[in-house]
């Protein structure tokens, strides 16, 4: 088949990005060919088909990283958010040159738009949506608001405005609940043959807002992992505890480093590997605290992210809103490391019924350092998780399982 894969950005930014190039590479494996069509801005990866590339919204081919251009910029955004007619002229070119088979769109909002659904309908394509966040339903996309979760806009879009829930801008809030009412009215996401959600809590918010339980689908996200933990890393020797991921408030991290320091904790080590608006926040708490073995890595590159991995005791994803399924959990159980999550959105699902890890209680540092002293402490319990962690991996989000689900929507 040929497959057209739309999505925001053509460089590693997160969780759409890399399931982009982990799915592009299985579908190449298997004898398929698939053309990128992403945003055309400085960071992209090179790719020969950059020339059908959409302009980025921000002057000198900036991303969404860069700061706004002004009121004209931000009109630009507000009203290609609603239709974009560059990426739908640019979907037809890529239909008519390269004989598409298969729309399949990952992270499409604002910058894109769903017209790109629209053009592959019109053509008779088959169209796939995989969602990472819950644009459709929430103006803000995470359901989550004053550090809590957030379900108001289930009932009502116009509940974000009053709170400036997009970027705390009235402006934005008011443009985003726009563009969702008219993309309802104009009935543009019910051309889509399959909506494919990373977690069981996605798949029944789209089912509530109507997509019909028949169009929507429960694929786990697809994770390449070259080999099997051996018996040391199961085993799981106390080192450090790992963070993986963004640093952002609604990962729950200052909870987190209160955790640290309750006591019996203050001389367990915590290493968090990521970076994100929070860091600065979360360096000047961590000074505050007993506990002086906290360390922050930054961004790190794949090979030290394993070596991290495979060295820690447990990793931890105290999240506060009801994360989608985070890639760092599942490789998490791929290096057969339990975890210790909240039970919101996809992590319910990738824990299990703590067969991999424990859950503790949102927005709750007690909770959590109860539990990180708890594995910390039990080398039989953590020896078991560990072993618990791989096995639901293997048993559930095997990577050849995601693609023979994905097939299977593809042709139907």
């Amino acid at each position: 088949m040929n497959i057209l894969l739309v999505n925001k950005y053509y460089y590693v930014t997160g969780g759409p990005e890399s399931y982009m190039f982990n799915v592009t590479s299985k579908l190449e494996e298997l004898g398929h060919t698939v053309y990128p069509l992403c945003l055309d801005v400085e960071q992209n990866i090179e790719s020969e088909y950059s020339k059908y590339f959409i302009s980025s919204p921000y002057p000198e081919r900036q991303s969404h990283h860069a700061p706004g251009s002004g009121l004209g910029t931000q009109a630009k955004l507000f009203l290609r958010s609603i239709y974009s007619r560059e990426a739908a002229r640019k979907t037809q070119q890529m239909i008519d040159d390269f004989d598409i088979d298969i729309v399949y769109c990952l992270n499409i909002a604002n910058y894109i738009s769903p017209s790109v659904i629209d053009v592959g309908k019109k053509n008779g394509k088959r169209v796939l949506h995989r969602l990472s966040d819950y644009n459709m339903v929430c103006p803000q996309q995470y359901f989550y608001k004053h550090k809590k979760v957030c379900l108001e806009c289930k009932s009502s879009l116009l509940r974000a405005i009053p709170d400036r829930c997009v970027k705390q801008s009235l402006p934005a809030t008011v443009g985003r609940v726009v563009s969702m009412k008219l993309h309802r009215l104009l009935k543009l996401y019910e051309k889509v043959d399959a909506f494919i959600c990373p977690s069981s809590f996605m798949r029944d918010q789209l089912v509530e807002l109507g997509m019909g339980a028949n169009r929507v689908h429960y694929l786990p996200s697809l994770v390449n992992v070259d080999s099997k933990p051996d018996e040391q890393a199961l085993r799981s020797d106390r080192s450090y505890v790992l963070y993986l991921g963004r640093l952002s408030v609604e990962k729950g991290l200052d909870y987190l480093l209160d955790a640290m320091d309750q006591p019996g904790n203050e001389d367990i080590p915590l290493v968090l590997a990521g970076v994100g608006p929070e860091m600065e926040a979360l360096q000047a708490q961590a000074r505050g605290l007993k506990n002086r073995n906290i360390e922050f890595r930054g961004f790190v590159q794949r090979e030290e992210l394993d070596e991290l991995l495979q060295g820690s005791a447990f990793t931890v994803a105290p999240s506060i809103w009801h994360d989608n399924s985070p890639m760092s959990v599942f490789e998490s159980l791929a290096a057969g490391k339990a975890v210790i999550a909240t039970p919101l959105g996809g992590l319910r699902d990738q824990v299990g019924d703590e067969e991999a890890g424990l859950f503790v209680e949102p927005n709750d540092s007690e909770s959590l350092g109860k539990a990180i002293n708890r594995l910390w402490n039990d080398d039989d319990l953590r020896e078991t998780l560990s072993r618990g962690a791989y096995h639901r991996f293997a048993t559930h989000f095997d990577p050849e399982m995601h693609m023979s689900g994905l097939l299977k929507l593809m042709t139907a």
